[in-house]
């Protein structure tokens, strides 16, 4: 199923939901309400825990990241001032610092806010409802519906910081996988031209 599939069906839920309490017998609706709320609520104070979970984890790594980066460049830059030949390992140091600065980047993307929605409304919103003396249950079903919206549009927020922290690991094991191969392949290059060292 597609993505924009799945919205609609989404969306059909949520009118079915509205339509379904709406013709409920005032007893029930005023229990499922209750009910329906605090579930809403909850979810949402739990995606906001979730969200800055993950925003956390992408800020520490973020800012290992560029640690890692800036020793790597200063030790690269101390030993080049100092006209000690490093030769091959030059080319593996390359690709490395261009893996760890894109996954940095990627991390970096992670730890930005972006739109997320909360538990609770403002009551200014509520303005309109009270002037126009709608019935509350009604409002409240709207309510309900609003929560669905915005737990969806969180889901989708949390995702999308969760592609770009899996991104960057990604591109840290890319990294990684340069120096290992780089230096295996360095090794072996010295061994074929000057075999393995002798035991004392």
């Amino acid at each position: 199923m597609n993505t924009a599939q799945a919205k609609q069906d989404l969306k059909n839920k949520r009118r079915l939901l509205v339509e379904g309490l709406s013709k409920l017998a005032p007893a029930d609706r005023k229990d499922y309400l209750e009910k329906l709320e605090k579930q809403a609520e909850t979810y949402l104070q739990e995606q906001l825990k979730a969200a800055l979970a993950i925003t956390q984890r992408a800020v520490t790594l973020a800012a290992i990241l560029g640690a890692v980066i800036a020793a790597t460049a200063g030790l690269v830059g101390t030993l080049a001032a100092r006209q000690l030949d490093l030769g091959a390992h030059y080319y593996v140091l390359a690709p490395m610092l261009l893996c760890l600065i894109i996954a940095l980047s990627r991390i970096f993307r992670a730890t930005m806010p972006d739109r997320f929605y909360y538990a609770g409304t403002n009551p200014v919103h509520w303005t309109d409802d009270v002037v126009q003396r709608r019935n509350l249950e009604e409002a409240r079903i709207e309510q309900l519906a609003l929560y669905s919206e915005s737990i969806t549009d969180n889901t989708a927020s949390m995702k999308e910081a969760q592609g770009f922290l899996r991104s960057g690991y990604t591109w840290i094991g890319l990294a990684l996988g340069a120096v290992l191969c780089g230096e295996f392949v360095i090794a072996l290059s010295l061994i074929a031209k000057h075999g393995l060292p002798s035991l004392p």
